[in-house]
């Protein structure tokens, strides 16, 4: 999608697959909706190439409904993106829908991504979140990230549900740098056999879970779940790294 383009893509129910490395680039205004009874329409991204994205978005992106999934079947060293948000400015909002990124790869170095956020854009969100579902999986020996925060980016989460799963390694949430992660509502779980981690804070970025606004104090909404179910294992709901700042209004953390 070209700049000072507006355009939105209904799926209506459909199914549309890809056969190319990048099927979408958006630049301009773009919106994935489904206005099917229903709302199961796809668009499945299913090409191998080292680098497997479902949407590379430089503008403004929104996601209304449909489900979008990256897969890898191929046990080669490729990596998975649901949606790369990459530029100073980009922004993405998901008021529904579903995305899904699987993984195959037998590498340890080709990570699965529902969302790798890149943008440093802090006016307000660069990622919100009120609805639809976040789902990644890694079948191997690969990390995966629900969401990654690579920048400086403000990540604003007020529903819906990110899930991360993988047998290395896996993560609801990873502020990798300097952004700022804000929580008031929603579930996020990462679980896998060996290490999972819901909210990972790795620098001096800062992690806002509930509200002091309202004065209401809840003790189940944000639910934030590290470990595997069902499996005694290494899990943790919420890791603070470094210099790292934690404020913790409302929800549960477990």
């Amino acid at each position: 999608m070209e700049e000072n383009k507006n355009i939105i893509l209904d799926l209506n129910g459909k199914k549309i697959t890809s056969s190319l490395g990048t099927p979408f680039t958006n630049r301009g205004i773009f919106e994935i909706a489904d206005s099917s009874e229903d709302g199961n329409g796809t668009f499945t991204n299913t090409y191998s190439t080292t680098y497997i994205y479902g949407i590379y978005n430089y503008n403004n992106l929104k996601i209304s409904g449909g489900i979008i999934e990256v897969i890898n079947n191929s046990t080669s060293s490729y990596r998975v993106y649901g949606v790369m948000n990459d530029s100073a400015t980009a922004k993405l909002e998901i008021t529904g829908g579903k995305i899904y990124g699987y993984n195959n790869t037998s590498s340890s170095s080709r990570y699965t991504y529902g969302i790798y956020n890149n943008s440093s854009y802090t006016a307000e969100a660069s990622v919100k979140i009120t609805d639809g579902v976040i789902e990644v999986v890694s079948a191997r020996s690969a990390p995966a990230y629900g969401i990654y925060n690579a920048n400086s980016g403000f990540i604003d989460v007020e529903g819906g549900m990110i899930k991360s799963s993988s047998k290395k390694v896996s993560f609801g949430i990873y502020n990798a740098n300097t952004g700022t992660i804000n929580v008031t509502a929603g579930k996020i779980i990462s679980d896998d056999v060996n290490n999972s981690v819901g909210i990972y804070n790795n620098t001096n970025g800062i992690i806002i879970i509930g509200s002091k606004e309202d004065g209401i104090i809840s003790t189940t909404n944000p639910e934030i779940i590290g470990g595997y179910i069902g499996t005694t294992t290494k899990g943790v709901g919420l890791y603070n790294k470094k210099l790292g700042i934690i404020y913790f209004y409302d929800g549960i953390i477990k």
